[in-house]
């Protein structure tokens, strides 16, 4: 898996994460001198299509706790933590 990751950092920066091009793959092999069968380049894909998931689920997930968090009910009032103690 260690591969993996250092191919990870290979791939093009932008919004979100992206997949790792088969031009990247490729280059990466030659460098390494790894001959990387077409079943091993389709695993490749899968297991960054399934990382990429991952990841842009974590991303979802911390944008819309982020909304979340100190945002007031219904009715304007929060009843979170600014709750004061009588």
């Amino acid at each position: 898996m260690s591969l993996y990751m250092q191919l990870s950092g290979k791939r093009p920066a932008g919004m979100g994460v992206g997949p790792i091009g088969s031009e990247e793959i490729e280059a990466f092999a030659r460098r390494h001198q790894i001959d990387i069968s077409l079943f091993e380049h389709e695993l490749l894909d899968r297991i960054d299509a399934a990382f990429r998931a991952g990841v842009n689920l974590a991303l979802k997930v911390e944008r819309q706790s982020s909304h979340m968090v100190g945002a007031p009910e219904k009715g304007g009032a929060s009843h979170g933590r600014a709750r004061q103690r009588h």
